[in-house]
């Protein structure tokens, strides 16, 4: 059994490890499952590949100008089952792309959601969550429409920092330590817990997703607790984990766990 801790809920979710066979035999024809958010969306689209790598059929990663990766397109096949695995690296909700991926998704496929890292530390005047709310609603029309036509909606939570900050989220005081190379990864110990759970925006956009019968896949807490000495580059980079790892891997059979749940849950509601 894998246990997750939910920080809003202040529950323990316990769940089986989910078996690929099982992710595929819970699609009985082609089923696309779209992640749309930033840079640690795309891992977890990775991480998600890799489970499944045994059913791939083909694959391409997308890149930036900078060779940065910035989606991944893979299919895989089971039998008769067929799933297709899509992932692009978006920001913000305000971003073309986000509500497009989800207007086009069509009945029975899965979109699995998440943004905030740009709001952090960018307008100090708002709280981010706030901010990040408000262009949700400017997008609930389109995530409104694809519920109706039986489109999965998943938002997973802005996971945590770990840079030598008050909150583990990067900001200019660190900027000098940063460039020289001299900055460091810290564990949850060192930070302001509570600090950090508010400046990650899930304070307001949680309660947003719940009102609006979204699933929420609680990534913060295990993030916040996963060792510093995990994450890549070591004081460069003390966001990103290594992938695949713990953390990923725990997020993605929750993802599958849910999954599982809620397609059993349509087919019940359908009998």
């Amino acid at each position: 059994q894998l246990h997750w801790v939910s920080a809003g809920a202040h529950k323990t979710i316990s769940f089986g490890r989910i078996d690929p066979l099982i992710i595929m035999r819970a699609f009985k024809s082609k089923t696309t499952i779209h992640f749309v958010g930033d840079s640690t969306s795309v891992q977890s689209s990775m991480d998600l590949a890799c489970h499944l790598s045994a059913l791939m059929q083909a694959h391409r990663i997308l890149r930036g100008k900078n060779d940065g990766i910035t989606g991944l397109e893979a299919n895989f096949s089971l039998g008769g089952s067929h799933l297709r695995l899509i992932s692009r690296k978006v920001d913000l909700p305000t971003d073309p792309l986000m509500r497009n991926m989800i207007a086009t998704a069509h009945s029975g496929d899965v979109v699995v959601l998440n943004s905030g890292l740009h709001l952090l530390g960018t307008f100090p005047r708002e709280r981010p969550g706030e901010m990040l709310v408000r262009m949700l609603v400017s997008l609930n029309s389109t995530l409104r429409s694809a519920q109706d036509r039986g489109v999965l909606i998943f938002w997973r939570e802005t996971i945590a920092g770990h840079f030598d900050t008050p909150t583990g989220y990067w900001d200019r005081s660190i900027r000098d330590s940063w460039a020289a190379g001299s900055a460091h990864c810290v564990d949850h110990v060192a930070l302001d817990r509570d600090k950090a759970w508010r400046m990650s925006t899930n304070n307001e956009v949680v309660p947003w997703m719940n009102h609006h019968g979204i699933t929420v896949l609680p990534a913060w807490l295990p993030s916040f607790e996963f060792p510093a000495r995990c994450h890549v580059g070591m004081g460069k980079d003390c966001l990103h984990v290594l992938v695949p790892s713990g953390i990923l891997a725990l997020q993605t059979n929750l993802l599958l766990f849910a999954l599982v749940e809620k397609k059993r849950n349509n087919l019940r509601s359908r009998a």
